[in-house]
């Protein structure tokens, strides 16, 4: 199980791969993701702002997602309180 704050800045992005459930919650700002995988449980991410396709490299302002599934889980639970998802 993955259960975390996180307040990422800048071009960082966040990655998480587990066989437990993942709860993260960015405090500010957009929620920059790589790869946010479980295989055999529920993940749940919310933001302050958005959630953002952000793979390593990509820019401050990220461009659109690619076409592969960057998050994963059994059950997915997604919540952009004041932006969107992608």
């Amino acid at each position: 199980e993955i259960v975390g704050n996180t307040d990422i800045v800048g071009t960082g992005h966040i990655d998480a791969d587990t066989n437990g459930s993942v709860t993260l919650t960015e405090m500010a700002g957009d929620m920059r993701l790589g790869l946010i995988r479980s295989r055999g449980a529920d993940v749940t991410l919310r933001s302050a702002a958005s959630i953002v396709d952000a793979p390593s490299g990509s820019p401050a302002d990220p461009l659109p997602g690619d076409e592969e599934s960057d998050v994963i889980g059994i059950s997915l639970t997604l919540v952009a309180a004041d932006g969107s998802v992608g």
